[in-house]
């Protein structure tokens, strides 16, 4: 909604609630004031003279604030003020008839005159601003349509949520809501010994009493996790970096990411809320004696989920800085390291402290083990740590085993949580047969078993057969000797190392280390050079990548094409057809540039990220180690894309040439 119109909805709002103060003092002027008015005593006079003018001059003041709301006139206000009629007309009699024997009359009279008055200007406003919320419903409804036609329904109440900016108002209300509790258990604790911990908990239950409440507390939870990550960038960051206004320019950036990426970091543990309160049914649970009890848990669960998101950001930044030894300031390492200790400790220390206080069941190990999965893997992160930086203190180049030391260690924190979740999902059955559980519980266990469980297993299984497949064609590969290193002379592609000795040979005769060649078919099955592809020598295997389309080897017969055309024999117009519409029907690579390379073919799995610099290409993989780098030569494929463009064209012209000479036949 735009914000002229949301205003002018609360400005309505607004004037209606001082409309009924005004009708509400009226009232109580009527009944409080009216028996005084009674005059028998000449020196009542003056008393009832100051009320009456006291009166007016509140009406009169609501009545200028409604009409400055609502935008009325002169007229309009005059109208608003019409609740000052009671204590105007007994002023009135009091003038005409005089102050020994004037007789008060009926002053209900009075007020509902008023009152009708005032219905009466209502209707007629309402009257004025019906067209325009007839035009703006037209506008809503049309809108609502063209989501539905576009989206489909279920992205429409995204839609509503965030173009009436709902996150706000419920963060607002719900701020609101428990500073006014608050403010309340504060006073009602001034008179009694009553610590701060039970004012804030009396505060939070009240606040907790219904499921619009809920809903403003779960957004609440998500907007403070937030900051807590947002924060711990900074820190991790240095303070946002030199120059002022570093934190502005981390919010800013941050706010920038979620609404390009549609989703706000910290709603993790605004839904994690939300699941829970709708699991123990926490507006009706904070109204019983076990409330404290439950309080706790859900702290601690909300915790736990904050210390997992935490991990996300220092986990790898720790890695980074272990990798990046040299152009990394000790500072960053510290404060990395500090990060981690906290992830290390903390999660230890609240299992311990929840098992103390609670008897052990099934939910309550799920959230203990959770909570202490964070522990294990920032203990990995930081072995992975230790190992890169005895790696590059460590004299001599990088040896093959310590690759596959990096993936013991990773595969090794996995199949803990692995085991962990197999764990919990054996727990959960035991309990599934013999307690009563609800619908809500099953699909909790069933969701915790695809995701923890069977989409683990798949990909540890795929990053095992991914480094398998590369050691053969690693192995299937022969060693160059010193001869072809002295004549070719020349350095690795991929690291630019000198190649002294101990270099691989690939069937297109480029040369290259072992480890780089290694960790470069960890996500390619191609040579860095020409993407020719590299196969083992097993009939079986070849069998088997046959079945797998390269969208290399269209580039290089495309090349071969343009290159040797008097090698090509003519292949008949069926054979054409069926050449280009593959052509047509397959995935085309990006063209690379000098800038990045293309990573649209890597497996998904390979989790390869890759950041641009001047000299190298970054790569960084969850199977392997963490930094790498590469600069494979990109005029090859750069020839190839052109090649394949020149050879599509040369196959369109002769199907067209054949379909002129099928239609001059026809005609003939």
């Amino acid at each position: 909604m735009p914000f002229d119109k949301l205003l002018a909805i609360y400005n309505c709002m607004a004037a209606a609630a001082i409309v009924c103060a005004q009708a509400r003092l009226s009232q109580l002027y009527v009944i409080h004031c009216c028996p005084s008015l009674a005059i028998a005593d000449p020196d009542h006079y003056w008393q009832v003279v100051t009320g009456a003018a006291g009166h007016v001059t509140c009406q009169l003041s609501l009545a200028a604030l409604a009409g400055r709301l609502l935008g009325l006139s002169g007229l309009g206000r005059l109208g608003l003020a019409a609740f000052c009629l009671p204590a105007l007309g007994q002023l009135g009699q009091l003038w005409l008839l005089g102050s020994d024997d004037a007789a008060v009359g009926e002053p209900w009279q009075w007020h509902n005159a008023a009152a009708a008055l005032t219905r009466a200007l209502a209707a007629m406003l309402a009257l004025r601003l019906l067209p325009g919320a007839v035009a703006d419903l037209r506008v809503l409804f049309d809108r609502l349509g063209r989501m539905i036609w576009a989206d489909g329904w279920v992205a429409v109440p995204l839609h509503l949520w965030q173009d009436y900016n709902m996150t706000r108002q419920l963060l607002l209300f719900w701020l609101s809501n428990f500073s006014l509790r608050l403010i309340q258990h504060w006073m009602a604790a001034s008179s009694s010994a009553t610590g701060l911990d039970i004012v804030l908990l009396g505060a939070l239950s009240d606040s907790c009493s219904s499921p619009l409440c809920i809903l403003g507390l779960c957004v609440t939870v998500s907007h403070a996790s937030w900051f807590v990550l947002l924060c711990t960038k900074l820190f991790l960051n240095g303070g946002g970096g030199g120059g002022g206004g570093g934190f502005a320019n981390q919010a800013a950036a941050a706010a920038a990411g979620d609404a390009a990426g549609g989703l706000q970091r910290g709603w993790a543990e605004g839904f994690t809320f939300l699941l829970v309160a709708v699991q123990t049914n926490l507006p009706h649970t904070m109204r019983t004696p076990q409330w404290a009890s439950l309080v706790t848990v859900v702290a601690f669960i909300l915790v736990s989920s904050l210390l997992d998101s935490v991990h996300e950001i220092a986990g790898p930044r720790l890695l980074h800085l272990g990798a990046a030894v040299q152009s990394a300031p000790y500072g960053g390492h510290a404060r990395a390291l500090a990060v981690i200790a906290v992830l290390l400790c903390a999660p230890v220390y609240l299992t311990v402290w929840l098992l103390r206080l609670f008897r052990p069941d099934f939910w309550l190990l799920i959230i203990a083990l959770s909570c202490l999965l964070t522990a294990l893997q920032a203990a990995g992160s930081l072995v992975l740590y230790c190992l890169f930086l005895y790696d590059h203190f460590r004299s001599g180049p990088t040896e093959e085993s310590f690759e596959d030391l990096v993936f013991y260690v990773k595969s090794s924190v996995r199949l803990v949580e692995l085991l962990v979740a197999l764990v919990i999902v054996c727990f959960g059955v035991r309990e599934f047969f013999t307690r009563d559980w609800s619908f809500l519980s099953l699909a909790i266990l069933l969701v915790h078993f695809w995701f923890n469980v069977v989409q683990r297993v798949q990909s540890g299984w795929r990053k095992f057969l991914l480094r398998r497949l590369a050691a053969k064609r690693l192995s299937s590969l022969p060693n160059a000797t010193p001869e072809e290193l002295r004549q070719h002379n020349d350095v690795c592609a991929i690291c630019f190392g000198d190649m002294l000795s101990g270099a691989k040979r690939t069937v297109c005769q480029h040369y290259f280390h072992p480890l780089c060649l290694r960790r470069w078919l960890h996500v390619r099955e191609t040579c860095p050079m020409c993407q020719q592809a590299i196969s083992i020598p097993n009939e079986d295997q070849q069998q088997n990548n046959s079945d797998q389309f390269d969208p290399d080897e269209a580039t290089q017969a495309a090349a071969a094409t343009v290159q040797r055309p008097q090698q090509q024999q003519p292949v008949p117009p069926s054979s054409e057809a069926a050449t280009l519409h593959q052509q047509q029907h397959r995935p085309r690579r990006s063209n690379s540039s000098a800038s990045g390379v293309d990573l649209e073919d890597f497996e998904d799995e390979a989790a390869v990220e890759v950041s641009s610099s001047t000299d190298s290409e970054v790569y960084r993989q969850d199977d392997g180690v963490d930094l790498a780098v590469y600069r494979p030569l990109y005029t090859h494929e750069v020839a190839a894309q052109a090649a394949k463009s020149e050879s599509s064209e040369e196959l369109s012209e002769i199907l067209r040439d054949d379909d002129d000479d099928d239609e001059a036949a026809e005609l003939k």
